[in-house]
């Protein structure tokens, strides 16, 4: 337990201020010499060391993956902001929807056929020959089964395919966990967060 300490006096502030300052103008001076030999010759020796180093630490080759026995790829992509999922694979006579979407609703006549239930936005007809060789499938309507009010919880969770905050690995690292020992380069993920 910590014990409470006297508030600070002004002489004690200001003090403290003036250092703070004097610290900074120490900063800014050396910032104020812009780019300089020295500067140049520090930067280029970090770089140096870093490449030498990074050789020293990791492999010095990297060889490609026998592809996969089965020649199937997982591609998973997750739409952040303002993908709307009603709009994209859209409900077939759904007059619940025709009535909401009055305005921005798509007629049914102009869906690309996906089956009996759903229709495929017009505007996506390149990857409509992927879904009917079975290489694309829309997994429509995910969300958690909790309610936690926080959307960026929520989108961390789903894109991590856990339940808990506190987990250490995302659905990625897992499902790589189970599949075995590979290359260096089995996955690969672009974007803010890892999987």
């Amino acid at each position: 337990m910590s014990t409470p300490t006297a508030p600070l006096s002004g002489r004690q502030i200001l003090g403290a201020a003036c250092e703070n300052q004097a610290a900074m103008s120490a900063q800014r001076h050396r910032w104020d010499k812009g780019f300089t030999r020295r500067s140049f010759l520090a930067g280029s020796g970090f770089v140096l060391a870093s490449t030498l180093g990074s050789q020293l630490v990791t492999t010095r080759h990297a060889y490609a993956a026998a592809g996969a026995s089965n020649g199937k790829t997982l591609v998973v992509v997750f739409m952040r902001g303002g993908l709307d999922g009603l709009a994209t694979v859209v409900p077939r006579n759904d007059p619940t929807l025709s009535a909401q979407r009055t305005q921005i609703g798509i007629p049914d006549s102009l869906l690309l056929n996906l089956n009996s239930t759903f229709g495929l936005h017009p505007s996506l007809s390149a990857v409509l020959p992927l879904y009917q060789q079975y290489k694309l499938a829309f997994v429509h309507a995910v969300g958690a089964t909790d309610s936690n009010r926080d959307h960026f919880a929520s989108q961390s969770l789903m894109e991590r395919g856990t339940s808990s905050l506190t987990s250490p690995t995302g659905w990625l690292d897992r499902v790589l966990e189970v599949d075995g020992p590979g290359t260096t380069f089995r996955a690969v993920s672009e974007g803010p967060t890892v999987p």
